[in-house]
């Protein structure tokens, strides 16, 4: 218990941060309002005519949008840019000499932003979605329960692989780029950005066959309704088939690049 409170520690430290920056809290909320928005008047033109769609009818559609948003906006904690600027300008050697794994203290600093930053705005963005928009609940409470735990699931992949990117910054001067391309391909294989049943066969099996579909797509399927209940069992099992071999994926990166800082003398 005491070595949960030195991580929780870090969390509540970056959630103080976190609330320092509300304009910034307002910028994304506005933001993600227009997005969502902008989706809604596009999906309502062209569901035109149309009861179904790639499986969806228009309400599921509307529904699809607001939650997927909310998903995709708990990804917002900048893990990346954090590891690089504490590998810049040295600072990781503090981290070193910590008696904290290094892994676990930017997941709970990480939790932080996603406390205020990504479940106050996903809530806000999803309390309109059902005020004004009349959007759907969970499919029933299982299916909600369900769904809270593949959304576990979810930002514990997306973490690992922003880790990741982050420990990038001990091999190259600048992760901008593997910032950007890992946002967009996130964003488009996962489903963030429409459903992966609009994808053609081919695209759609490449995305099954990597990460991203269990960030966004596995979670609002499940929210929906539209994973058979005794299916749900194989969708959370992959999602934590994931989660681990990310996860050592990262521990193992953090191994070599703490051995290639020992060696160049910190």
């Amino acid at each position: 218990m005491k070595r949960l409170k030195k991580y929780l520690i870090l969390t509540e430290q970056s959630l103080q941060v976190a609330m320092t920056y509300r304009v910034r809290f307002f910028t994304t909320m506005v933001t993600g309002l227009i997005q969502v928005l902008a989706l809604y008047y596009i999906w309502k033109v062209v569901y035109a005519g149309q009861k179904s769609l790639g499986g969806y009818t228009l309400s599921e559609m509307v529904t699809y949008i607001f939650i997927s948003y909310a998903v995709r906006n708990l990804y917002t904690f900048n893990t990346e840019r954090k590891i690089s600027e504490n590998i810049r300008d040295g600072s990781v050697i503090i981290d070193l000499i910590r008696p904290l794994n290094y892994q676990l203290a930017r997941f709970f600093e990480s939790l932080g932003s996603v406390i205020f930053e990504g479940i106050l705005v996903g809530i806000i963005v999803i309390a309109v979605g059902f005020g004004i928009f009349h959007i759907k609940g969970p499919a029933s409470f299982m299916y909600g329960t369900l769904f809270a735990i593949s959304l576990t699931f979810s930002v514990l992949i997306n973490f690992s692989l922003s880790y990741a990117v982050g420990l990038l910054s001990f091999s190259t001067t600048s992760i901008f780029g593997f910032i950007n391309a890992k946002r967009f391909i996130s964003n488009f294989l996962s489903g963030g950005l429409i459903p992966l049943t609009f994808f053609p066969p081919w695209l759609h099996k490449i995305a099954f066959m990597l990460p991203f579909h269990a960030m966004v797509s596995s979670p609002i399927s499940i929210y929906l309704g539209q994973i058979e209940a005794y299916q749900i069992a194989n969708v959370l099992l992959e999602q934590l088939f994931w989660v681990i071999i990310l996860w050592l994926a990262g521990y193992f990166m953090w191994a070599w690049a703490s051995r290639k800082i020992t060696i160049h003398g910190g």
